[in-house]
């Protein structure tokens, strides 16, 4: 699964804004990865009462297909309910939906449908832009 390029200030700022976030680093020198390199993580916003919101779950190409991405959004589900938060959302490649339903994320609950808003790429930031029509 394709995971985009980030300015790394911007995920920065991310990060330091995550509820939770779960990484997972090599133990061990191989020929998939260097002793201490990252290889997988994913990470949740929330207000820590009512409803948490999945990002970012990203596995090092060579490790897809491992288990490995299964094994962070069960961990990452579980922190999230043993908090008590009852409303866990999340957006998936088309690809992935197969893994989160075996997970007990459904589509669409009760005829919910989720929404986004976002800005076109070639729009500068600013009040400007959510203006523009």
């Amino acid at each position: 699964v394709g995971f985009p390029r980030r300015d790394p200030d911007r995920l920065k700022v991310a990060l330091e804004n995550t509820y939770h976030v779960i990484w997972v680093r090599s133990t061990r020198q191989s020929r998939l990865a260097k002793n201490g390199q990252m290889i997988g993580f994913a990470r949740a916003t929330s207000d820590g009462v009512l409803s948490a919101t999945v990002w970012d779950v990203a596995v090092n190409p060579a490790w897809q297909r491992s288990g490995l991405g299964r094994a962070l959004m069960e961990r990452l589900t579980k922190k999230l309910v043993e908090d008590g938060i009852p409303t866990i959302t999340l957006y998936a490649e088309p690809q992935v939906v197969g893994l989160y339903e075996k997970l007990g994320y459904v589509r669409d609950p009760e005829g919910i449908r989720g929404m986004a808003f976002q800005r076109k790429k070639k729009e500068k930031a600013g009040a400007g832009a959510l203006l523009r029509v």
